[in-house]
């Protein structure tokens, strides 16, 4: 019988309310609601504890910590915000269970495109064609979450599965993992390099396939919880950096930033999610992290069929105006960093050096976005090949070839966070590629003839010619939202969509790092532009 922690914290639960109910029951005291519990206990600590984002856990956890959390809120004697706290825990948790159900083929395994009732031979990795049209940067919301009739049901693949998922564990494998398992150094005990390297010795040990699956799933969940704390360490830098920046630019103009308007309501990510479906502000009225933030929780909440059609109704369409207004704003933006780059270009900011030539003494390592800080992310984008090129090559014949692939440093883009057969990057979203796109900008703008490849991947779920669709229709998306949004002319980016070739981690199963776009500077393969 598999008896998992959610479990056995609601039976917890029960044994840690029936003396109270008891003692109720035998000295007819005031209701338990009066009486104020002096400690939270142990398991609803864990849960307002557990800051993992939702798109890392699985439907059926999901399903267990909703109905934990309403469990718990029902205790008497809580402190009515951690009451609160859980009925948003709850709240969040339907929320994301009913947005999977809108976008993801039913009834098989969630997949991440539709997969086809027969198997196809792998056709090869397809390259950005222009008579295909480059898709929007996000649909209507209706199209985000209502699934198309006909959508085919996954069939499971059992020879991949079981290339995959059921190869024979290798015992110097096992024991490598063993140790990374039962290592005493927390990742709050590390510094962010010593984490970094932990979490690329982890990639690299499961990209063998050399790991029984029990072994693999607890690496996995390890790895997602301790790039979690990177991520949140290294956002949490570049934000006091960049408020930093903001300052001093405001100093040295004789500006200082807007002080929020005395009782007005400022929504953020620690806003509860009640208050947030409350808000009924004109679009107009919210700054621009308050209409990302309601956008985020809106879309949600507008596909939970617990709340009442009008309501839903309602929030459907203030999704529609805040993200028309954010859209708006996010082109002036645009207009405003094309003249700050032209009036920044002969400061030290564009003294960038491209790397040409093959340096056999460096062989820079690909990185992923949200785990290094700005000054890594551009010494990727910037770095020579990392073999000798003695050519030129077309984006088939890079797309053919692993090694010519490999030759690319590249950064992985995991600041935007792919859902299940999603190929499209919202509103709210774009602001993520903030960093990756001022890099480019700079670069472009001093060397206008650099070349830029966008790859798109998938997880292993669903047929091979479903999967190279989407990993192109999400190279697509991004290639779209930077050139949009962002000073970056559409030539300087190419696209190419390996679907399922490359994965991070080799299992059939879904999995977020193979969900991903990644983006190299291809010039030394492909030559720069004419002029």
């Amino acid at each position: 019988m598999k008896y998992s922690p959610l479990a056995a914290s609601l039976v917890a639960l029960s044994l840690f309310a029936a003396p109270l109910l008891a003692q109720d029951k035998a000295t007819g005291d005031q209701p338990a609601a009066q009486t104020a519990i002096d400690q939270i206990p142990a398991e609803i600590q864990a849960l307002l504890d557990d800051k993992r984002p939702l798109a890392e856990i699985s439907v059926e956890e999901l399903t267990q910590r909703a109905k934990m959390a309403r469990e718990f809120a029902k205790m008497d004697g809580l402190p009515e915000d951690v009451r609160t706290q859980l009925k948003d825990i709850a709240l969040a948790a339907r929320a994301e269970i009913a947005m999977r159900e809108g976008t993801e083929a039913k009834p098989a395994p969630v997949v991440e495109a539709p997969a086809e009732t027969a198997p196809e031979p792998a056709p090869a990795p397809v390259v950005e064609a222009p008579a295909e049209p480059v898709p929007a940067i996000a649909p209507p919301p209706a199209a985000e979450i209502v699934p198309a009739p006909d959508a085919a049901p996954a069939v499971a693949d059992t020879e991949q599965v079981q290339k995959l998922d059921g190869n024979t564990a290798d015992p110097a494998a096992e024991a490598q993992a063993k140790a990374f398992l039962d290592d005493p150094k927390t990742a709050d005990s590390l510094s962010d390099d010593e984490l970094r390297k932990r979490l690329d010795a982890i990639r690299d040990l499961m990209a063998g396939n050399q790991l029984s699956r029990a072994t693999e799933q607890a690496l996995r969940e390890k790895l997602s919880a301790e790039r979690t704390i990177l991520r949140d360490r290294i956002a949490l830098a570049e934000a006091a950096a960049k408020a930093k920046a903001d300052q001093e630019a405001a100093a040295k103009a004789g500006t200082t930033p807007p002080a929020a308007t005395a009782g007005a309501t400022v929504i953020n990510n620690t806003t509860t999610i009640e208050v947030i479906l409350s808000d009924r502000r004109p679009s107009q009225e919210l700054e621009n992290a308050e209409l990302r933030r309601r956008l985020e929780v809106y879309r949600q909440a507008a596909a939970d069929e617990r709340y009442e059609a009008d309501r839903r109704a309602y929030w459907r369409d203030v999704v529609e105006q805040d993200e028309g207004l954010l859209r708006d704003r996010m082109m002036r933006d645009r207009r405003q960093r094309q003249a700050d780059l032209t009036a920044r270009f002969g400061n030290d900011d564009f003294n960038i050096e491209i790397g040409l030539q093959f340096d056999p003494k460096r062989r820079q390592r690909d990185v992923y976005a949200a785990e290094v800080d700005d000054e890594e992310l551009e010494d990727v984008l910037v770095a020579p090949p990392r073999q000798q090129v003695t050519r030129r090559y077309t984006l088939e014949e890079i797309a053919d070839s692993p090694e010519l692939r490999d030759a690319l440093p590249r950064v992985e883009i995991d600041t935007v966070r792919f859902g299940f057969n999603e190929a499209f990057v919202r509103a709210e979203e774009v602001r993520n590629l903030d960093r990756i796109a001022e890099i480019l900008e700079r670069i472009v703008s001093k060397h206008p003839r650099e070349v830029f490849l966008i790859e798109g991947h998938t997880d292993a779920v669903g047929s091979d010619a479903a999967n190279l669709k989407l990993s192109r229709q999400r190279a697509a998306a991004i290639k779209k939202a930077l050139t949009t949004f962002y000073v970056i002319p559409t030539a300087n980016l190419k696209t190419i969509g390996y679907g399922e070739r490359y994965l991070k981690i080799p299992t059939a199963e879904a999995e977020q790092e193979n969900r991903r776009v990644s983006v190299s500077r291809a010039t030394a393969l492909i030559g720069q532009l004419e002029e």
